[in-house]
């Protein structure tokens, strides 16, 4: 659903391409406003949750002694983007990014307060807002290679629900913190409104491990 409406904006955006596109070689300084949106994959190591499970059961009041967790590792992402572009070569920019949500499954066996298992579901979401810096190096024919280097600071809702009627519960955990954001790829300008943007990045550092990494498609607008 986020990558069509990011489609349907690009293709409504093409009435503003210069006719003369491949003339545009330089850019005068802009503000800019972006929609973007992509897949994002969960670089958490197996996406293993036992430890998670083991926690939320003590928690609740049960002692597990043999769990199982796990969660899937892709998202679908949508991200906002405003900035500045100071001339051909540099921008700074502020973007709030949806990281997507990931479900899986748990299995614990418990010995008290009775013996028995439990099963339930897993469910996360990831968000970010991160401030960056971006150099372009141009190719031609408004087509530039850029990367990105900058900080985010990132959301992890986790919640966990048990299936099982006598021993049902609800319960989340929530974290957050700061690290580094960093990536790259190619923008393609025909005018000097409209840009696209097909690009990778690293969010590190969510749940304290490598991150998310995010591999998107944007449409920005200069004014």
């Amino acid at each position: 659903m986020k990558m069509p409406l990011v489609c349907a904006i690009a293709l409504l955006s093409c009435g503003s391409i210069d006719a003369n596109a491949e003339s545009i070689t330089t850019f005068s300084p802009s503000w800019y406003l972006g929609i973007g949106a992509g897949k994002g994959e969960v670089e958490v190591a197996g996406h293993d949750r036992q430890e998670h499970v083991d926690n939320i059961l003590l928690k609740q009041g049960y002692d597990p002694t043999n769990s199982l967790g796990s969660e899937d590792d892709g998202t679908d992402t949508l991200r906002l983007n405003f900035g500045h572009r100071f001339d051909s070569h540099w921008a700074v920019e502020l973007s709030w990014i949806d990281l997507g949500d990931t479900e899986g499954t748990f299995h614990s066996a418990i010995s008290a307060p009775v013996s028995t298992s439990i099963m339930g579901e897993i469910e996360s979401e990831y968000r970010s807002i991160s401030i960056s810096g971006l150099g372009f190096y141009p190719i031609g024919w408004g087509v530039s290679l850029f990367g990105r280097l900058g900080v985010h600071h990132w959301e992890h809702d986790h919640g966990f629900k048990s299936n099982d009627s006598q021993l049902g519960f609800r319960d989340a955990v929530d974290t957050s913190g700061n690290d580094i954001v960093w990536g790259g790829g190619l923008s393609y300008r025909p005018s000097h409104q409209v840009e696209f943007r097909i690009e990778w990045e690293r969010f590190v550092g969510i749940e304290d491990e490598e991150g998310i990494d995010n591999k998107s498609l944007s449409m920005i607008y200069h004014f």
